[in-house]
């Protein structure tokens, strides 16, 4: 896993926001962290090509905290493949990226 967040020139994303990836393969992606935050997930195969996929996109944290994005697709390729997120609660947020392998 790899913090992003504000690694743009200029950006002003504040890390405060605490997350924890529980989970990350192809197909779901699980996450704890303040209730109720809003996130974005968007996935890359190794090529750059995107994860295309009605599962990825918006989510909101339950009042535990927990987020999932669950999608039921066949792999294009194969490799190392990653999830970009970011999220929100309040004035903080923060944006990870997660490395996964697809066998």
């Amino acid at each position: 896993m790899k913090d992003v967040t504000g690694s743009d020139e200029g950006s002003t994303e504040s890390h405060d926001l605490a997350i924890e990836v529980t989970s990350a393969q192809f197909g779901a992606l699980t996450a704890t962290m303040a209730s109720h935050a809003t996130c974005v997930a968007t996935g890359t195969y190794s090529s750059g090509a995107p994860i295309v996929s009605g599962g990825l996109g918006e989510a909101s944290a339950d009042a535990s905290g927990f987020v999932r994005w669950r999608f039921a697709a066949s792999p294009t390729e194969r490799g190392r493949a990653s999830y970009l997120f970011t999220c929100s609660a309040g004035s903080s947020r923060r944006t990870l990226e997660v490395l996964f392998d697809i066998p």
